[in-house]
């Protein structure tokens, strides 16, 4: 091995216990981002599905209808249709 070489393993192995802290935190600080952007994405995700499920869920829900009485409004425009042709009572 040159010269070279032999100094570089050197130097490693005298820093070799800095070298690894270096390596545990970036580690760390990689295992956090992932964790981060897993969350992000299942939250997402789970966002989605609950979007849709509760899109479907009112999508099925029963009709209520209602029934009005409009015997009141058909007296009136019959009154009226029958002002309007002439004939009064």
């Amino acid at each position: 091995m040159s010269q070279a070489k032999v100094d570089y393993h050197k130097e490693q192995k005298r820093n070799r216990k800095q070298i690894m802290k270096k390596e545990k935190a970036v580690r760390r600080v990689e295992i956090l981002i992932l964790i981060v952007v897993l969350a992000a994405l299942i939250g997402w995700f789970s966002y989605l599905v609950y979007g849709n499920v509760k899109a479907k869920s009112e999508a099925n829900a029963p009709v209520v209808t209602k029934e009005m009485d409009l015997s009141a409004w058909e007296n009136y425009t019959q009154n009226l249709a029958d002002l309007a042709g002439g004939t009064q009572e």
